[in-house]
């Protein structure tokens, strides 16, 4: 990587555009050059250009990245400190830092970093900077964004920030503490040269990986101890038992089927039932209904029976309303008649007199006439007169004017050359009272030119009093802090020996626990205490199955019982069904035949008779048993009863046999069920107690009765329990003093970490005082600087001040001595200018005097003249206008004319509007007259239908009355018709619905009595609900029992298999963590450290050898007498002499020169170290030099020359004068007025 050219504008204290191009005479053929300039000129300014332009940021603003701290922008806002567009120079609205470069893939490019002020304005916000690269071979820019743009630059650059920092920009002076260093400082700076801080973070974060994976490993050994987990055959014992309830569980349920069909049946009867008694209330409802309704449907029918009269009388109130409707619009008409002949007559008589009017207003225009005319004329002259006056008038009143403002003119010119000759004076006297600071006024751009750049170096000078301060009073603060930390590394040491006692103890006693004892007695109770659950849980479940066995044997006795009685029962049913047989079949028989004798005989004859004619029998015509025979009805139904009853009686016994023999054959089979049951239940109980005698607690607790064994099992698995708690409180507390004894230490690595990072800090301290002491010295040197310029401008300024302190002023006030300066100068210039500019009016001014006066007596005559010609036109108007007055009484003519026309207007609407009035009011009275005749018709046409009407009325009232045998009036007729239809349509449905209501209940009733009988045929037993519920209940708690021993059974032997799979689980997952454990463990051992040194001591001393590698070969090269050796062990460093015999030297003892080669040789093998991948061509070189005498000097300068043979352009930084008179080549920082700064190249 090669910097071939460095271009900056507006950056720190170098204003406007620079450039260094390496590839230009005289840098392109030098290989080392010199970057000179006083302190705060801006050296190091030049490479932070170089890091901006590559990296965007740079190592003094990197270091001053602190959170919370920030400074004030020009603009008004804030910046963080270490915001690096803060380089910005002050003033400037924008600033750019620009490298060109050879990159790794053999082309050149232009990167450039930028920044600028909102509206490129200096006053304007700042800007995000910006990032650009361009491709100089190809001449095309490289695409990307600010982050892209910077990792391109990266790559091609071939090196990061950190390594183009190590590599390019050698800071040799910490070189130089390196090679003289203690162990710990000499680590510390390795670390930060070099970048290797991680391994210190990898060694802490292994012995945390070992201490997690540690205790995790404990607790998963923990948690296998607690889980207890049946054997073989407890669990194929439980197995078994789970079968053989899922066997009885499916036996009782069939049992409870069959008890809930029989309570179903009975539940449904009582519904059955109540829903026929629920219809019978409702068919009895609607025939109360019915009753209650006979008024309803009689008034009903009677209106319904008058409907064809409507039409009648509907026509006969038609027509009577039409003819009262008529009288009155004849009434009505003949008022209107006589009203309009009267308004007829008035309206003649207004006719009349709107004729005479209008004939009188025609006469009147035609008398006014000629005066109209002449006042018309008149009217023309005066207008025209009236304009000539006001003519004149304005013409005279411009001739006064005028007059008068020539003489005010006269007036006020004579006042201007009074005071334009007071003014002179005035000005005339301020210069002889001020004329002994004339000097400064005529040379103020001088004096103020120097004093701008001079008040730049007071405020200059005071920060560097204030820093002075500071520093000072970090010095002193800083001794304090070393104190402190003195003191803290005692107290450290202190801590460390109580904790090295404490850890001692607590390892004695942990080794007089016996653990291995307590863990082996854990084993043991871990094994009792499944043992003595296994037992419990086998206990449990043979005292269920003994139980159930009793249970059972109830149950079959209760069925045999049961069957023995019900056979006999049946037997008896069976007898008695053979009786009812026989009289079902004879009842059956006689019906049969007494059915048939009176449908042959009887009824064949009765359905031969006829209304009205005689009988072929009797010869009677009444025929009261053509629908009926009473006597043969009679017996005939009283041998269907008789049928029935029998039918009846053999149903119901065939009902009660079949549900006898449903039960027989279901007890039956309960029976056997319980027999076979009752013999599987012993034979599990008989291996069952096998089991159990094999059990170590079944010998111990055969003197514990039966029901008070599970209490005694339950005493002993608690106490077996309660010794395995002791044992693990035991556990626990060596644990306890393990977790004591590796917490100490822990805190003992802290303290010791901590003793470490003191001490570091105590030496950075010690470093950072000695680097403020140097720093007092550089702000001494610049004080006297800037005394030495104040001087200088003193003594260049005084000839211009006749008063000596004018410079203590200054000092005290600069801006407010500058304004004054300048106010004085700028009001001295105006002061001459104002009285030359008033000599040159006073001349304009008296000439302008002269011609006023001479202007004056013409003005006067003009404005005479004009007033004679306005008296003149005034009369001639007064005398048109006396005349005007005697005309139309002095009347407007257009008013007067619009007068008389309006009048005679009037007078014709007036007529007009008479004579439509009556025309009108005739046409009207016509109108009527016709109306009333037609009127008239028709009122006699009415009252002949009226009559009509009634007489077709009184004839359907007759017919009514004979059809119905019912007399009716007109009235009554008339109300039953004042019914209307919808009444008469709502009044037919709801009497069909009650109707209806009566006929849909009684078929309801009908087929819900019919459901009763079908339900009551299939009766199941003779068993009653209460004892079939109590046969229910007694099933369904046995039922219960049976699924509670089931599910517990299933419980364990579901918790069984999740212990045992948490077993397998928690043991693989110890598998996996006993070989991380050990993986952790063996790293602890080799690089694990709890402050981290352990990893880091070995890195270290690898990166050092490395270095040391590059080092030698470089140092080689700069002098072939050293050779740089790490000693054994450590980080110390020995220095082979060999011009002495190979002898190995400490670096103590070399002198300034040789300590500068060492040094030297370690910067640059730092920078082959991080640029090992490529070549570095161009290294910048700062500090170190201020501290030589002239003979190291000398080989200081022979050293850095000898690197130009290594393909290698150097720029050294430095402001020692010796330094740069030996490079003749030279990069120099000129520094300007007003802290600018200038970049100059210069060649030897």
């Amino acid at each position: 990587m090669r910097i071939l050219a460095i271009r900056f504008k507006n950056l720190a204290s170098l204003e406007d555009t620079n450039e260094i191009d390496f590839t230009k005479e005289p840098l392109s053929q030098a290989g080392i050059f010199a970057i000179t300039g006083p302190t705060g000129a801006g050296k190091s300014t030049l490479l932070d250009a170089l890091c901006l332009a590559l990296y965007a940021k740079t190592p003094r603003y990197q270091q001053a990245k602190e959170t919370g701290i920030e400074i004030q922008d020009l603009a008004g806002n804030k910046l963080n400190q270490g915001d690096i567009r803060g380089i910005l120079r002050d003033g400037t609205a924008d600033g750019f830092a620009e490298v060109e470069f050879a990159g790794t893939d053999g082309n050149n490019y232009k990167a450039t970093w930028s920044v600028k002020r909102a509206r490129n304005k200096i006053d304007g916000n700042l800007q995000t900077d910006t990032v650009d690269l361009f491709n100089l071979t190809t001449n095309i820019p490289v695409p990307g964004k600010k982050t892209e743009t910077l990792k391109e630059i990266e790559r091609l650059v071939g090196l990061n920030f950190e390594q183009f920092t190590r590599s390019v920009l050698l800071a040799q002076g910490e070189f130089t503490a390196f090679l003289k260093a203690d162990k710990d400082a000499k680590a510390s700076l390795l670390e930060k040269l070099t970048g290797t801080d991680i391994y210190s973070e990898i060694s802490r974060t292994v012995f945390d990986k070992y201490k997690e994976a540690d205790q995790d490993l404990k607790n998963l050994k923990q948690q296998v101890a607690g889980i207890v987990s049946l054997t073989e055959e407890q669990q194929q014992a439980l197995n078994a038992q789970r079968e053989d309830l899922l066997q009885k569980t499916e036996e009782q349920e069939k049992i409870l089927a069959g008890l809930t069909n029989e309570i179903n049946w009975h539940q449904s009867l009582a519904v059955l039932t109540a829903n026929r008694d629920q219809a019978a209330q409702h068919y009895q409802q609607a025939l109360t209904a019915m009753e209650n309704a006979g008024e309803r449907i009689r008034t009903f029918t009677l209106v319904e029976n008058v409907q064809p009269a409507r039409g009648l009388i509907t026509a006969k109130q038609a027509s009577a309303a039409q003819l009262t409707d008529k009288s009155a619009a004849l009434q009505e008409l003949a008022s209107h008649i006589q009203h309009t002949t009267e308004s007829h007559q008035i309206a003649l008589k207004q006719l009349d007199l709107a004729n005479l009017e209008l004939s009188a207003r025609q006469q009147e225009t035609l008398r006014y006439q000629p005066d109209i005319d002449r006042a018309k004329a008149l009217d023309t002259l005066i207008i025209e007169k009236g304009k000539q006056v006001t003519t004149a008038e304005a013409e005279t009143a411009a001739a006064q004017q005028q007059h008068n403002a020539h003489l005010e003119a006269l007036v006020k010119k004579e006042q201007e050359i009074d005071t334009v000759n007071a003014g002179i004076a005035r000005l005339e006297d301020w210069q002889r009272e001020h004329v002994s600071r004339q000097d400064i006024a005529e040379n103020i751009i001088e004096i103020t030119t120097q004093l701008g750049h001079a008040s730049k170096w007071l405020p200059m000078q005071q920060r560097l009093l204030e820093n002075q301060q500071a520093t000072t009073a970090f010095i002193a603060e800083t001794d304090k802090t070393i104190t402190s930390l003195q003191e803290q590394v005692s107290k450290y040491q202190q801590q460390g020996t109580t904790l090295h006692t404490a850890y001692t103890q607590l390892n004695t006693t942990l080794a007089a626990i016996p653990f291995a004892d307590i863990k082996a007695k854990e084993s043991s109770l871990a094994t009792s205490i499944r043992e003595a659950d296994a037992a419990r849980a086998h206990w449990a479940l043979l005292f269920t199955n003994l139980r159930e066995k009793e249970h059972t044997t109830r149950q079959y006795d209760t069925c045999r019982q049961e069957l023995t009685t019900k056979t006999s029962t049946l037997q008896e049913k069976q007898e008695q069904l053979k009786e009812a047989q026989t009289k079902k079949e004879l009842a059956d028989k006689l019906f049969h035949q007494a059915r048939l004798q009176v449908a042959e005989n009887v009824e064949s004859l009765r359905a031969q008779l006829i209304p009205g004619e005689p009988c072929p029998v009797c010869g009677s015509k009444e025929h009261p048993f053509a629908a009926e025979n009473p006597l043969a009805h009679t017996i005939l139904k009283g041998l269907e009863e008789e049928s029935l009853a029998a039918n009846s009686a053999y149903n119901t016994l065939s009902g009660e046999i079949s549900s006898l023999t449903q039960l027989i054959n279901r007890l039956q089979q309960e029976t056997a069920t319980h027999e076979k049951a009752l013999a599987d239940r012993a034979q599990q109980i008989s291996a069952q107690e096998q089991q159990w005698l094999s059990f170590q607690l079944a010998a111990t607790s055969a003197t514990v009765p039966a029901t008070e064994r599970a209490a005694w099992l339950d005493a002993q698995v608690q106490q077996l329990l309660s010794a395995q708690r002791e044992n693990n409180t035991q556990l626990a507390s060596y644990e306890e003093k393990k977790r004591e004894a590796d917490q100490v230490k822990l805190q003992l690595d802290t303290l010791n970490s901590n003793l470490s990072t003191t001490s570091e800090q105590l030496k950075d301290k010690q470093w950072e005082k000695t680097s403020k002491q140097e720093a007092q010295v550089q702000i001494q040197q610049q004080l006297d600087n800037i005394t030495q310029d104040l001087q200088v401008m003193t003594e260049l300024l005084a000839p211009y001040f006749n008063n000596p302190v004018w410079i203590d002023n200054w000092k005290k006030d600069p801006q407010g001595f500058d304004d004054s300066i300048r106010s004085f100068a700028k009001r001295w210039k105006e002061n001459v200018q104002a009285i030359t500019d008033n000599n040159q009016q006073l001349k304009v001014l008296q000439s302008a005097l002269g011609e006023m006066r001479r202007q004056a007596p013409a003005i006067a005559a003009d404005v005479t003249n004009k007033i004679n010609a306005q008296t003149s036109l005034t009369d001639q108007l007064q005398t048109l206008a006396n005349e005007r007055k005697t005309l139309l009484n002095g009347d407007d003519v257009n008013v007067f004319e619009t007068r008389l026309r309006q009048a005679s207007h009037t007078a014709t609407t007036v007529r007009q509007t008479a004579h439509e009035t009556v025309t009108a009011l005739k046409d009207e009275l016509l109108t009527y007259t016709t109306t009333k005749t037609q009127t008239e018709k028709d009122i006699t046409s009415l009252k002949s239908n009226i009559e009509k009407q009634q007489q077709e009325i009184a004839a359907w009232i007759a017919t009514y009355a004979s059809e119905h045998d019912m007399a009716l009036s007109e009235e009554e007729l008339t109300q039953l018709l004042s019914y209307s239809t919808t009444w008469i349509d709502k009044e037919r449905k709801d009497i069909q619905a009650i109707r209806q209501a009566v006929t849909a209940s009684k078929a309801t009733l009908d087929e819900r009595t019919l459901q009763v009988t079908n339900h009551t045929n299939k009766r199941m037993s003779d068993r009653s609900l209460e004892a079939i519920t109590t046969l229910s209940d007694d099933t369904r708690k046995l039922l219960r029992e049976i699924t509670n021993d089931k599910n517990n059974i299933e419980y364990q032997l579901r918790q069984d298999a999740e212990n045992k799979s948490k077993i397998g689980g928690l043991q693989a997952a110890i598998t996996a963590k006993t070989a991380i454990h050990e993986n952790w463990s063996k790293l602890n051992e080799l690089i694990g450290s709890a402050d981290g040194k352990k990893f880091r001591q070995i890195a270290q001393e690898y990166t050092l050898d490395m270095l040391l590698g590059y080092a030698n070969m470089h140092l080689q090269m700069l002098t072939s007498r050293y050779k740089l050796l790490r000693i054994p062990g450590n980080l110390g460093l020995q220095v082979l002499d060999k011009d002495m015999g190979n002898e190995l030297r400490t670096v103590f003892s070399l002198s300034g020169g040789e300590s500068f080669l060492v040094s030297l040789a370690l910067a640059l093998g730092l920078a082959s170290l991080s640029s090992s991948k490529m070549k570095v061509e161009s290294l910048f070189i700062d500090e170190g030099f201020g501290a030589l005498d002239p003979d190291t000097l000398n080989v200081a300068v022979d050293a850095l020359e000898r690197l130009h043979n290594q393909g290698r352009k150097v720029g050294v930084i430095s402001h020692v004068q010796e330094m740069t008179e030996r490079i003749p080549t030279q990069i120099k920082v000129i520094r300007l007025a007003n802290g600018k700064s200038k970049v100059e190249v210069v060649g030897g």
